[in-house]
Order: structure tokens, then sequence, then C-alpha cells
């Protein structure tokens, strides 16, 4: 009885990931560049923008800067969020930073010992957001060519994240005092071979999902889950053509941005969109954050919990935005 369980367990997951090798052998080279685009995606856009800000974060939390800011911040943060203070600094890198800088430095304030592991699932509804280059530079000025879109929706991103961090806070505050900064040996050579090994994940998982997406195209799936989609968008007087795009920025976000931004649409239609997406983050950014979390004891159905939470606030703040526009 307990290896029929196991087995019902594995076998779903098996036979996924069988299919996906069958597709690579029977036609490698559209999969094979499929990984190949995402790769250079990852080179161009991402490596260069994440793998300093991976080294420096890492290095002024390891000098004790995140100890100093924490405590500059720690007013505010015990007020907001009744997290402790050094929660301040996570917030304000992961805003900086971007995805998944705000899960890496839960998981590194956690092995210093400068966080506890109480709550720690609520202090990551508000330190995983998506970065100022990203929504600003790729999204407003590159894909959508309107530098206003970006800072519309970057508004409503931080501020759906600081209303997260304040609906899953601690009924009171908890754990308010700072712990002990402890100094590191080997600083640089530790910030160095830390940061390739989490930058190299995330290129990993950009390569992985973006042939993904080609897959679920090709074999129409995305097309079949865009049906009903689409049926729910007629209802709501909203253009079908979005169902697609959001469903592949639900498995990969800056793919579906893309897609977006090539409809054309108004931007009292896509704005929300857009927010919610940036705020969902997609499977791949929440399996390159889980990297991190899963360690922490944060389970799958409590990080999606947050990051639906999350998603629906940033959503409702563009739709209020977008009365005023």
């Amino acid at each position: 009885m307990e290896e029929r369980l196991k087995l019902s367990k594995i076998l779903p997951p098996t036979i996924m990931v069988g299919f996906f090798i069958v597709c690579l052998v029977t036609n490698p080279q559209r999969y094979i560049q499929s990984v190949t685009d995402s790769l250079l995606l990852f080179v161009h856009s991402v490596l260069p923008a994440l793998f300093p800000f991976f080294f420096f974060s890492k290095l002024f939390t390891m000098l004790g800067g995140g100890y100093m800011l924490g405590r500059a911040l720690s007013k505010p943060t015990k007020a907001l969020f009744h997290t402790p203070p050094i929660c301040g600094y996570i917030f304000c890198m992961s805003i900086m930073c971007g995805y998944p800088v705000g899960s890496k430095l839960l998981k590194d304030m956690h092995d210093n010992d400068l966080l506890p592991t109480t709550d720690i699932w609520r202090i990551g509804a508000f330190c995983s957001t998506s970065g100022p280059i990203f929504v600003l530079g790729t999204i407003g000025v590159l894909m959508f060519n309107d530098s206003h879109i970006g800072v519309y929706a970057l508004i409503c991103h931080i501020l759906g994240a600081i209303l997260n961090g304040i609906v899953f806070r601690p009924k009171a505050n908890k754990n308010t005092e700072f712990f002990p900064f402890q100094k590191v040996d080997n600083i640089l050579s530790t910030c160095i071979s830390d940061s390739v090994l989490s930058v190299l994940f995330v290129g990993g998982w950009i390569a992985i999902f973006g042939m993904i997406c080609d897959v679920l195209i090709d074999i129409k799936v995305i097309e079949l889950l865009a049906l009903p989609l689409s049926k729910v968008l007629s209802l709501l007087s909203l253009p079908t053509s979005i169902a697609q795009p959001i469903l592949l920025g639900l498995i990969e976000l800056t793919r579906g941005c893309k897609e977006l931004s090539m409809l054309g649409l108004d931007i009292k239609i896509v704005l929300p969109c857009l927010v919610g997406l940036l705020s969902f983050g997609g499977l791949c950014i929440s399996m390159q954050s889980m990297t991190y979390l899963h360690s922490l004891g944060i389970s799958w159905r409590r990080f999606l919990l947050t990051k639906t939470s999350q998603a629906v606030l940033s959503v409702l703040l563009a739709l209020l935005l977008c009365v005023w526009l």
C-alpha cells in the first residue's frame, strides 16, 4: 500500500519529464534552438544586471551593511509589517534588485543567524518583487516603447507588495531585537562563488522554461487552455487576444510580457494584466525563489498563496489607477 502511494506521487512528474525528453529527441533542432534563444536572453539581458546585484548585495550583507540599514528602517518595518527590523533591508534590496534577490537574502539572513525561522513565510509576502531595471527598462522602454507604462506598473507592483506584507503580518510584533552580527572570513571568495552559483540557477530555470513554453505551444496546450480563458474575457468585455500572453506569462514572465506588448492594446487593458503577471512572477520565477525558500521550511502552498494575494492586490491598484488615467 505504501509503495503504491509513493508510486502515485512520482508517476505523474516522471511521465511529464519523459514527455519533454521525447520532444527533445524527436525534434532536437526546434527545442535546442528554443533553449539557445532563452540562454541568449539570459546572457544579454539578465546576467549583466543580476550578477553584480547578487555579488554586491551578498558583500553588503556580509560586511554588516544589511544590519545597519535594517536598524535605520527598523521603525517603519516594525510598524507596517510586525517583523524584525532587518527585514527593511531585505525589502529595499528586493525592490532594487528584483527576483529572486529577496528570497535569496531571506536565506542569507537566516543562515547568518540574523533572521529567525518563525513567520519567515510572512516576511516573504512583501520581499518578493521585480526590479526597476526590468520594469522600467526592459518592459517600459524596450517592449512597450512607453516609459509611462513602466512607471505605472512599478508603482502598483511595489504598493501591492507593501499591502501584501500588511495582510500577512503577524498579529503582534515579534522578534524585534537584532541578532548579533557575525563576521565571516574569506568574504570576497565566498561572495564570488555564491553569486556565480546563484546566477547559474537563474539561467538554468530560464532556459528550461523557455523550452517548456515552446513545447506547450507546439502541442496546442496553450491554445486549448486559452479557450475557457477567452470566454471569461469576453464576458468581461476584454479582448480575447490577451489570453495566450497571460498564460505564457504565468509560466515564464518575460515571454508573457513580450507577447502582451506586441498586441498594441490600450494602456487601460494592458496595465492590469502586466501588473498581475509582474506580481505573481510566473512558474519560472517561483522555481527560482523556492530554490532558496524551500530550505527555510516555506511550503509551495504558502508561497503561492502570498504570490496570488500580491497579484490580486496589485491588479486592484492598477484598476484604480486606470480610472484616473
